[in-house]
């Protein structure tokens, strides 16, 4: 399988930059932060927030989920409006090397049609 290389740049300890490598690596880099807080929205009657160790974790745990139960599943749909379990989702997408076709609500027709490359729908 091919890796990804993003074009973030990352100090080295030799003061160059050097592209990430893959995804994991991203996420790994995360780790930096992990105390900091990532996410707050308000659910029901309280404020929930999420740290970036919390979030890597999620998402770590996810793409197993996804790798364990859906390995055939080349292309997956991920049906939802965003919030943080979209973004949890949609990177363990990509952590697990599959492809992602997200579907937002606001065009529902031009995004339906996206459905017939799908493998799996996530909702």
């Amino acid at each position: 399988m091919q890796k990804t290389v993003y074009k973030k740049n990352k100090q080295n300890t030799e003061g160059k930059n050097r592209m990430i490598e893959d995804f994991a690596e991203m996420l790994k880099i995360i780790r930096n932060y992990q105390g900091n807080i990532a996410f707050t929205w308000k659910d029901e009657n309280h404020i929930v927030r999420r740290n970036y160790e919390e979030f890597y974790c999620d998402v770590k745990k996810m793409s197993i989920y996804i790798d364990q139960n859906y390995n055939d599943a080349l292309n997956i749909v991920l049906f939802s409006k965003k919030n943080y379990w979209w973004f949890v989702i949609f990177f363990a997408i990509i952590n697990s090397g599959k492809n992602i076709i997200p579907i937002y609500a606001y065009n529902q027709y031009k995004e339906y049609c996206n459905l017939s490359n799908a493998d799996l729908v996530i909702y």
